[in-house]
């Protein structure tokens, strides 16, 4: 065999065996890389799992410890609800509908967990004790775990804390709900509060191998109403969440003077913009815009469906008096309804007076019909279809009546220029021995501090002209309005 014979011999043999090894590490990386894959669906399988037992009680109940630390024989509760009890019926105004909070005020059972989709307020009285139930479902725990002690301890923004505990809990089946729990203490007495959030930390107490062991099962959040003393429930189903908000979310009354004056602050004067709203941000307008939109109602009951209405209702002064009066009566304090009226009769209907009809800041001369007079020197009209200045419908304001315009004067609730400015009479509530207008915000130390804060002038029909034609002239600051108290009322409108 030749030289070159013998080198191509030798280059196919290498290549031969080059071939092999190749096929061979090939096939070794493929058995691994398969095997990994295996390995991880596998992993995946058991993770997906769900476990039936504790791993302590497959292992013969020993414990063992995972990568992260933690101890796998351990009792898995999820919070499911909370309910609080022997507290305030609360109705829940929305639009449409102002359902009774009942049951659990607090329920989290749908995913994702930690949302929970029941989270409503609860109200008590001050002096009151806390009380409440806990449900758990029962995810995961030992074989020999039958029993253990659920605590809450739930803490205040201040710091306040409560503590509840039912000491012997049976741990069996799908879930486990405690006995009542009263708080370890009272509420504060004679002082109004809004708790909000009071946070409950949950957790189980259980013995192991003769050792207490401790497992937190997570927290709830709730808000917390407190009023001053019993509410005067003056008609049934009167407390609406709105009202209880009113009355205790501005916290730290502990006098009746000090809690009017808290309640009053929602009332307080108004900038027309963004004032009075509902627990859930509605707003009612003191005379907004068109008559379409106006409130209406029949009877004391039927009253405060006004706060299952929409934002853009339209309310008068005798709603507006009966809100302030109306959470009053949540902190246990009394209010009288007081009528405003001019004093200057007219002439009388039926034995009844008629009299001239109050007009409300501000107005602008446009012109002057009957200059040479001393008194009623402009003519005014009202809307044709209505009888009042409000028009039929929202956004058809004409602003102008007769030889006066109606321009900014005192805001009202939620509205900077109120389109109904020309009143026969007027409510106002009095407490405390102060007069309190809810519909503009203000309060008058007499009627005669009213009539030259509030009112423009007065009106009067005109004698010679045609229906809702008027007459109008300024006020005199001379007492020419009437605070009527005679009928110790604790309801306007009625």
């Amino acid at each position: 065999m030749n030289i070159v014979a013998m080198i191509s011999f030798g280059s196919f043999a290498l290549a031969a065996v080059a071939q092999i090894a190749f096929r061979a590490m090939v096939k070794t990386l493929l058995k691994a890389v398969v095997k990994k894959q295996v390995k991880k669906k596998r992993a995946k399988k058991r993770k997906k799992k769900k476990r039936t037992e504790c791993d302590c009680d497959k292992k013969k109940k020993k414990t063992r410890k995972g990568k992260t630390g933690k101890d796998e024989c351990e009792p898995e509760l999820k919070l499911v609800s909370v309910e609080f009890l022997d507290d305030l019926d609360i109705y829940k105004d929305q639009i449409g509908k102002a359902p009774k909070i009942t049951w659990a005020q607090w329920q989290d059972t749908k995913e994702p967990y930690g949302e929970p989709e029941i989270h409503d307020r609860i109200g008590y009285i001050s002096g009151d004790t806390l009380q409440i139930k806990a449900k758990f479902a029962i995810e995961d725990k030992p074989e020999d775990l039958k029993t253990g002690s659920i605590q809450g301890k739930g803490t205040t923004p201040e710091g306040k804390t409560f503590f509840f505990q039912d000491k012997k809990v049976k741990l069996s089946g799908d879930s486990v709900t405690t006995e009542e729990m009263s708080a370890n203490g009272p509420l504060a007495t004679k002082r109004t509060q809004f708790i909000n959030p009071l946070i409950i930390e949950w957790s189980l107490q259980y013995q192991k191998e003769g050792s207490p062991k401790t497992k937190e099962l997570g927290t709830s959040k709730h808000q917390v109403y407190v009023t001053l003393a019993k509410p005067i429930n003056n008609i049934d189903k009167f407390l609406y969440l709105t009202l209880l908000d009113w009355a205790t979310s501005v916290p730290g009354a502990n006098t009746k003077p000090r809690a009017v004056k808290n309640t009053w602050s929602h009332f307080a004067n108004p900038t027309g913009v963004d004032d009075l709203k509902t627990w859930d941000n509605r707003q009612l307008l003191y005379y907004g815009d068109g008559m379409s939109k106006c409130v209406d109602y029949e009877s004391k009951a039927d009253f405060f469906k006004v706060l299952e209405l929409p934002t853009d209702r339209i309310a008068s002064c005798e709603i507006f008096a009966n809100l302030f009066i109306s959470s009053l009566w949540v902190n246990g304090l009394t209010a009288e309804c007081v009528q405003v009226y001019p004093s200057k009769i007219l002439g009388y209907d039926d034995g009844e007076p008629i009299r001239e009809i109050m007009l409300v800041n501000n107005w602008e001369e446009t012109q002057t019909s009957f200059p040479e007079r001393k008194g009623h020197r402009w003519a005014f009209q009202l809307n044709e279809e209505t009888g009042s200045m409000m028009p039929p419908f929202p956004d058809n304001a004409p602003f102008t009546y007769g030889d006066l315009k109606s321009v900014d004067g005192i805001p009202g609730q939620n509205v900077k220029k109120p389109v109904e400015k020309a009143f026969t009479r007027h409510f106002i509530v009095k407490a405390n021995g102060r007069y309190y207008d809810p519909s503009y915000g203000v309060i008058h130390e007499s009627p005669e501090d009213f009539e030259k804060n509030v009112l423009f002038g007065y009106i009067m029909p005109d004698p010679y002209g045609v229906e809702n034609d008027f007459l109008a002239r300024k006020h005199k600051h001379a007492g020419e309005v009437i605070f009527d108290e005679t009928n110790h009322s604790i309801f306007c409108g009625f």
